[in-house]
């Protein structure tokens, strides 16, 4: 999450450089800082901007650099960026297809584990995508008043080519951010019980124990990653960070539609949309959304520092070419307030990493683990939550012990008690309307099930004589001893075969019991 959250300032910065083509920023601050176009693998863009390939390149918001002067045409750019999103969405299909036919061990946490990387994938690579697809509807007129493309001079805009890419880029981008998101929230919604924070949370922790515990797996199957980061009201923030990032790219590729005859009216017009977003996600952020404080923080900072950005743009690009202009759009004002804007944020992300660290190995802030857990920290929710949880990890360790062990020695006197003590719980937490109650319910189950199975073959069934349930005894003291000799025996015989191993042992418990099983 933190390097999603940092990755995430760096590439809406970056989308903004770009859009500074329309607003006016200080050439000399785009050109030193032409290297974050990388963090959205925006290779067109750096050649722009770059001396080596354009020296045409002025950062007035009135020209456009000539396609001709790049050395490969967009064209050639955009079928490469396709062909790239065609192999890794083909990887990951391959990929689960393969462990589908081969069905290894734990396959449900290998498939979960592969959407859960291929969700980060997305995320990250959103915006370099959304930046190759956007470029396809950059269209401006030339000095022949031809509406051309503005990323291959060559094609005419809206003819029979253009329209292919068009056709390609909307399916991309429908694909990309209505599609995908739609279906996170789908999933997202399968998973979340309860509208209550207080009850979401200690969902949350319970189920983050009972996976690290290794006593269920729903955290990674459920796939939790996609909302167990964030508050019951933020469950969404993912998709909601999508269309964002839609909405950004869209103003982005209707960037070129106007020219120099645009009013001041107009431009304000295409140019506050941007701002509103980010001051409107800032509000809502007051209902803070990470469930680590230090992550709100650091959130909210970044919107800050990008708003600043944006308004600059927006506020260069409203006095360009006017006959009344503002001295604090000259140079070199303009060049300082985005030195000081961006070197803050830099400044204070590198802090933010350092004393995440140091939370994380506990060098500060001892006794309060950086993550929301279970065991160390349940100020969020209430005793009897708390109390429910911990009757389920005991269950579920009961439940491991007694289904790993060879059915003749499973504790099911232990399962006994257990059911008594996990139905009383939930019908407290049914009455309650705790967030426990599902996975009270579900322990219950499967600890009948387990003790409908097991009873008839234990020794330590009740229903058993007191002499068996004596001789269980007596042979559990011997269990260390045995366990040592079966190892012996198992050197001994390492070169025979399990066969005949196995009827060796059979008759040599036979003959213990024949001739009386004192003297062995």
């Amino acid at each position: 999450d933190a390097v999603i959250l940092l990755v995430q300032h760096l590439q809406i910065f970056a989308l903004f450089l770009v859009m500074s083509e329309r607003w006016g920023y200080p050439r000399d601050f785009i050109r030193h800082l032409r290297y974050i176009f990388f963090v959205n693998l925006d290779v067109w863009e750096y050649l722009k901007v770059s001396k080596i390939f354009s020296s045409t390149y002025t950062g007035s918001a009135t020209g456009f650099v000539p396609s001709s002067v790049l050395p490969f045409t967009y064209q050639y750019y955009f079928i490469a960026w396709v062909a790239f999103i065609f192999v890794v969405c083909m990887t990951f299909l391959g990929a689960y297809l393969y462990v589908l036919h081969k069905r290894p061990l734990y396959m449900l946490l290998h498939i979960a584990r592969m959407k859960r990387v291929f969700c980060v994938t997305v995320q990250l690579m959103c915006m370099p995508v959304g930046i190759a697809v956007a470029r396809v509807f950059h269209c401006r007129r030339d000095d022949q008043g031809v509406v051309i493309w503005n990323a291959d001079n060559d094609l005419q805009c809206w003819s029979m080519p253009h329209y292919i890419y068009v056709a390609v880029a909307l399916l991309i981008g429908l694909l990309l951010f209505i599609a995908y998101p739609i279906n996170l929230i789908r999933k997202t919604r399968g998973q979340v019980i309860s509208f209550n924070p207080e009850k979401h949370e200690g969902y949350l922790q319970l189920k983050e124990a009972e996976y690290n515990q290794g006593l269920d797996i729903l955290w990674a199957v459920g796939q939790f990653h996609l909302f167990s980061s964030f508050r019951r009201m933020w469950i969404y923030y993912r998709p909601i960070m999508f269309f964002l990032k839609f909405f950004l790219l869209c103003f982005f590729g209707a960037s070129t539609y106007y020219t120099k005859t645009t009013t001041k009216a107009e431009k304000l017009y295409l140019s506050i949309p941007i701002v509103l977003s980010f001051v409107v996600i800032m509000f809502v952020m007051l209902c803070l959304p990470f469930r680590i404080r230090s992550f709100n923080f650091m959130i909210i900072f970044s919107l800050l520092m990008n708003i600043a950005n944006a308004y600059f743009g927006c506020v260069v690009e409203e006095y360009q070419n006017d006959s009344m202009v503002s001295s604090l759009v000259v140079h070199p004002y303009p060049l300082y307030a985005l030195i000081t804007v961006n070197g803050l944020w830099t400044v204070v992300a590198m802090a933010w990493v350092i004393y995440l660290l140091l939370r994380y190995y506990q060098v500060v802030g001892q006794g309060r683990p950086l993550w929301p857990m279970l065991s160390k920290d349940g100020k969020s929710m209430d005793g009897e939550t708390k109390k429910y949880m911990q009757a389920v990890l005991r269950g579920r360790h009961i439940l491991e012990k007694a289904l790993s062990s060879p059915a003749i020695f499973a504790p099911v006197h232990e399962l006994e008690r257990q059911i008594h003590i996990i139905n009383a719980y939930c019908r407290e937490a049914e009455y309650l309307e705790d967030p426990t109650f599902e996975s009270l319910w579900d322990l219950l189950d499967e600890l009948i099930e387990a003790h409908r199975a097991l009873s008839p073959q234990s020794l330590f069934s009740q229903s058993n004589k007191k002499s068996v349930r004596e001789t269980a005894k007596e042979f559990m003291k011997m269990m260390p001893q045995m366990r040592k000799r079966l190892d012996q025996r198992e050197y001994d015989f390492i070169l025979m075969s399990p066969l005949k191993k196995r009827m060796l042992l059979k008759m040599y418990v036979l003959g213990a019991f024949v001739n009386g099983r004192c003297d062995k």
